[in-house]
């Protein structure tokens, strides 16, 4: 419904109490609300998933979070729709945002989002989020002489040897474009 056809429903005179309705329910994670778009309102079943079995939505975190990547609401920028078949049916996803070229030659471009599947192992060659030093980070992750470290599909780079723990977030498992260069 359009603005207006929602404070009609609602019975209230103004638009801006329909838009506070609105914020409050897309809080709530009980809709997606595309606000510079007509009609742009859609609904979320109980566990956050647009009620389209085509589509989804998965919360983009920021990258700049102390100790794991939680997901609370101060976290999370956005709410980005996908389409169902980049997800497996199972488990926790989410999106990040990259910032850099480092995994260029993996084909992942600065301001790409990744779909990544939460989880705490990885094997080595996976691209994984990782925390070093309390900050989320792609790259790759390798194994040499029995030690785990974090390469950059970049040559101009180089690996990441943390000298702390290494904290697995997820595995990248798909990425979206939204901005052509």
């Amino acid at each position: 419904p359009t603005l207006k056809e929602l404070a009609d429903e609602l019975g209230v005179s103004s638009r801006n109490s329909a838009v506070k309705h609105l914020t409050a329910l897309a809080k709530k994670n009980y809709i997606v609300w595309e606000k510079n778009k007509a009609r742009g309102i859609r609904l979320l079943d109980s566990s956050g998933m647009l009620d389209d079995q085509n589509q989804l939505t998965l919360p983009l975190v920021g990258s700049d979070i102390p100790g794991t990547l939680i997901f609370a609401d101060e976290n999370i920028e956005r709410y980005v729709t996908v389409p169902h078949n980049l997800v497996s049916d199972t488990g926790r996803h989410f999106l990040i945002e990259m910032d850099g070229d480092n995994m260029k030659s993996a084909g992942i471009l600065d301001e790409d989002l990744v779909v990544v599947f939460s989880q705490k192992n990885a094997e080595p060659g996976d691209i994984v989020v990782a925390l070093i030093e309390n900050k989320a980070t792609i790259k790759r992750l390798m194994k040499k002489e029995g030690k785990v470290y974090l390469s950059d599909d970049n040559p101009d780079f180089k690996d990441a040897h943390p000298k702390g723990n290494l904290s697995v977030q997820g595995k990248v498992v798909a990425l979206i474009r939204e901005k052509i260069k």
